[in-house]
């Protein structure tokens, strides 16, 4: 069988170890100063890792002083089978570099996520490629001019001659600091790109912002847009990676409002407040405590200031979309704040979410009505959490009844990720809706919260996306645990056991290096699962 280039170099580093006479453990330490990467160079050299990274190549080829011919060797052996190649669209030695530079908050992410990067990073490079053609023509257009210019005079055409040269002259003349500003903008704009196909962040940044600022002395206009062309670009990436490219995005929003408020272009302005208030919930999203919480807030701010400029009679569609995006960024804020204010920020986002329902409707606009009846289930919900007797009953109703309007648009052929991500939410509301409930009302209400989260396993699987496999297995552990606890449960034992299954089933993924929070959160559950069995005689 042929080797992939991770197992050839896990061989190299097995030999190079044993020469020097360390330890796997020893080895982390030294060249990566973290004995958590021993599990890192154990399945390096089992031939686990067929495309390693170069945040993981790089310490060892400079520790070992690894020579490019020995690399080289390694590189001979293909990491992606030629079906793959052509499935991407890249030669094999691009898809080697832009696969080793794979970054991701899970280390251990599945192959399907790789390929679906390296898919978005082909299109990135086809893109870049088509921008520095481009470029050429730029170029090429004046050099045409003068060529046609010369042709003339060589004729003896001087007339002929000077009237290209005058049209030539007419066009350039008055746009000439334009048109190099234009030039050197596109250039520094496409170094950043290529800074983003190589996964370094800053760098884009400083290229986006340089681009940027050759416009910033005489049109602030166009000063603010390129700055909003590199927030998006930076954003895009931030969703998927990490929170780097987002701080960087939020740099260049800054900025482009900036620029635009300078130039009293409102209309533009408004769009860029969009842009950073999704770039600031994302990242407030992905902070904790204080800091998440000042994020959530400048978001909500964004949001509300382009909503000065979008009204409903003027732009409706902007409107509804921005009402939307500040539903979503108090939902957020709300959830991370305690009493009185949680509960008032909830209640603005409602009021948000069913303003956008007013231009997003189910005949008119389907998908958006869909995604906004999915957004305003969660936050009921989580209202419904918040509050107590029949007040919280009445809001998980409302929540679910989203949820499963949300699905009349969300089906399972047309749209099967948004199809789960509804399902899930449903299962969940039913779930604290029923665990609310008396009676055998409550018990039907779980099961029917079992049931919507067990048909998720038809798209989610372990091998695809193995941690929200774990995930939705813990959550069903979960239910079944209300509903064996559930008032009106006769006994027990059945939820219970089948809990503990579950349970078992999502510490095969989660695991204690990796995913501390997750592994201890489902660890303690699944061990008072076991003794409340072992306390009823099992």
């Amino acid at each position: 069988m042929t080797k992939t280039f991770g197992q050839a170099f896990g061989e190299l580093i097995l030999r190079k170890r044993g020469e020097s006479g360390l330890t796997q453990k020893e080895l982390a330490i030294a060249a990566f100063d973290d004995e958590t990467k021993v599990r890192r160079i154990i399945e390096l050299e089992l031939g686990q890792v067929a495309r390693p990274q170069i945040k993981t190549i790089d310490p060892l080829v400079a520790y070992f002083g690894i020579t490019p011919e020995e690399l080289a060797t390694c590189r001979a052996n293909p990491s992606f089978t030629p079906q793959e190649t052509e499935a991407i669209g890249l030669t094999r030695e691009l898809l080697e570099n832009l696969a080793q530079r794979f970054e991701h908050t899970n280390p251990d992410a599945p192959e399907a996520e790789l390929i679906a990067h390296l898919k978005d990073k082909a299109k990135d490079w086809k893109a870049l490629k088509e921008k520095l053609a481009d470029l050429e023509t730029t170029k090429a257009s004046l050099a045409n001019q003068t060529a046609a210019a010369e042709a003339a005079i060589e004729r003896g055409d001087f007339d002929e001659a000077d009237a290209i040269l005058e049209a030539a002259e007419d066009l350039h003349a008055d746009t000439e600091l334009r048109a190099a500003s234009e030039v050197q903008s596109k250039l520094r704009f496409t170094r950043g790109e290529a800074a983003l196909l190589k996964g370094d962040p800053d760098k884009a940044f400083d290229r986006f912002e340089a681009a940027a600022a050759c416009f910033d002395p005489f049109d602030l206009e166009r000063a603010a847009a390129v700055r909003d062309h590199g927030l998006q670009k930076l954003y895009t990436e931030g969703l998927k990676y990490s929170g780097s490219y987002l701080s960087h995005a939020i740099a260049l929003g800054e900025k482009a409002v900036a620029r635009a408020t300078e130039a009293k272009s409102s209309a533009a302005c408004a769009g860029y407040q969009n842009n950073l208030g999704l770039a600031l919930q994302n990242l407030g999203i992905r902070s904790e405590g204080d800091a998440g919480k000042t994020l959530l807030a400048r978001s909500v701010t964004a949001h509300e200031s382009a909503l000065a400029v979008y009204t409903k009679d003027a732009m409706p569609l902007e409107w509804a979309m921005t009402q939307n995006n500040l539903g979503n960024a108090l939902a957020n804020q709300g959830v991370r704040s305690e009493s009185d204010l949680g509960n008032a920020l909830l209640a603005r986002s409602v009021t948000a979410f069913q303003a956008a329902l007013q231009v997003h409707t189910k005949d008119a606009m389907p998908v958006d009505w869909a995604m906004t009846q999915n957004n305003l289930g969660n936050t009921l919900k989580e209202q419904g959490i918040r509050s107590e007797n029949e007040a919280s009953k009445t809001l998980l109703a409302r929540s679910a009844t989203a949820f499963e309007a949300s699905l009349i648009v969300y089906t399972k052929d047309a749209m099967p990720l948004d199809w789960a991500m509804a399902h899930y939410n449903l299962g969940n509301s039913l779930g604290e809706q029923g665990y609310r409930t008396d009676g055998a009302k409550g018990l039907t209400l779980l099961t029917r919260a079992v049931k919507t989260l067990e048909m998720l396993f038809a798209i989610v699987t372990k091998d695809a996306i193995p941690v929200r496999w774990a995930t939705l297995q813990s959550n069903i552990g979960a239910t079944l645990i209300q509903r064996a606890n559930h008032p009106a449960t006769d006994d027990p034992k059945p939820d219970l056991t089948l809990a503990l299954a579950h349970l078992d089933q999502a510490l095969t993924v989660f695991d204690p290096k990796h995913m501390p929070y997750n592994y201890q959160k489902c660890k303690t559950t699944r061990d008072q699962v076991a003794a409340a069995l072992a306390a009823l005689g099992e």
